[in-house]
Order: structure tokens, then sequence, then C-alpha cells
């Protein structure tokens, strides 16, 4: 079962650009078919034509799940429902919450890659956390690629001085946007010192959570 019955969705309805949004809920989703709630305006349900372009998107602690279908007829009884097409797993999409927030920084800093060619190319750290980081660079990243950060330079901002360096191992995950500068880094587990000193860096940041 996709969607929770009578749980509460948000569904995007593509009748023009942007499309348009509403609110309803879930009154039955099984292998056939997802059915909803018809909207209400102004006191009444609407409805709309067959083979429109719907988006519903269920958010819950864990994270969104965001299907990308169309109707495929209304029903008028008991009380007016839109009858949905179960999508194929291609148009299913599950965006799950991140487990620690993301502190947002502007710092540059030295890494390591196959991919670098020269001393001083440097790594622009967008936000980062214990767990990864969100980075630009216009050297062109793979996913999977490893990537080496020296993240030394945050643990001295943050005001915590130290003589070794912090140098945290990781994967690129995902590519952010069409450009292919921007790219999501998943890092290994590193050692409990080296954890250590990055958790207590970001508790002293003075930057944006987010």
């Amino acid at each position: 079962m996709l969607f929770k019955v009578g749980g509460r969705v948000k569904t995007e309805i593509f009748l023009k650009d942007p499309p348009v949004v509403f609110h309803t809920t879930v009154k039955a989703c099984d292998n056939d078919a997802i059915i909803l709630t018809a909207p209400l305006v102004r006191g009444k349900r609407i409805g709309v034509a067959d083979s429109t372009r719907v988006v519903v998107t269920e958010a819950s602690a864990t994270g969104l799940l965001i299907v990308d279908t169309s109707v495929i007829r209304m029903e008028n009884e008991p009380n007016l429902a839109w009858v949905l097409k179960v999508p194929s797993l291609q148009n299913i999409r599950k965006i799950q919450r991140r487990r620690e927030a993301r502190y947002e920084v502007d710092l540059h800093v030295r890494w390591k890659s196959s991919k670098v060619t020269s001393e001083d190319k440097l790594l622009h750290l967008i936000n980062v956390n214990s767990l990864g980081a969100l980075v630009s660079t216009d050297v062109p990243l793979e996913i999977d690629d490893q990537v080496v950060v020296d993240l030394t330079p945050l643990v001295k901002v943050s005001g915590k001085m130290m003589d070794q360096k912090l140098n945290i191992v990781g994967h690129v995950v995902r590519r952010v946007g069409n450009q292919g500068s921007v790219y999501g880094v998943q890092f290994e587990p590193m050692e409990r010192m080296n954890k250590g000193r990055l958790l207590e860096a970001l508790r002293r940041l003075k930057t944006t959570t987010i």
C-alpha cells in the first residue's frame, strides 16, 4: 500500500503552470487505484477531467512520498472522489529526512580525488554535518567517486584549534541540478576521536541549520 488510508496528502493538479495545489485525504489505496476525497473549494467538492496529471505528496516522520500519476475517473457515491492510477516505480519517489541537521557554511577547503589535477584546487563547502556535506567544484565528479576532504579549517573557524589535520573520506552520492557542479557527499565511518572533533566543531558553529 502506497498511502495510509485516512492520511492527509498534498495534491498538485496540472491544469496550468504553476499547478494548482490542494490538500485532501486518502479514501482508499490498493494495487488497483488510489482514491482521494475530492478537495473542497468554497464548501463544494470539485472534480477534474480524466487523464489530468496529479502529483500526490504524503509527509511522515521518516520523509516524503511523492507519486506522479493521473486521474482515471470521478466517483460520485457517497461523496465525490478522485480515482487515480497506481503509477510505475519510476514515478514514485521517497525522500528520507536527514538524521542530522545540516549546518550552512561558506568555506573553501583542500581536498583530494583522482579527478583533482592541480594542487590549488579548492572544494567549496556549502553545508555539512557529521554524516556528509553539500559541496561545489568545477572538477567533474561521478556518483561513487571517492573524495578526501580536509575539514581542519572548519574546526579552526569554530574556535577550536588543533595540531592534527581532520581529513574525512567520503563518496559522491548525488548531483544537484543539471550543471554538475554541486554534489552531495556521504562520509565514510570515521574514527571516534575524529567524529568527536567534528561534532564539537559543528556545535560551536554560529551558522544557520537547514
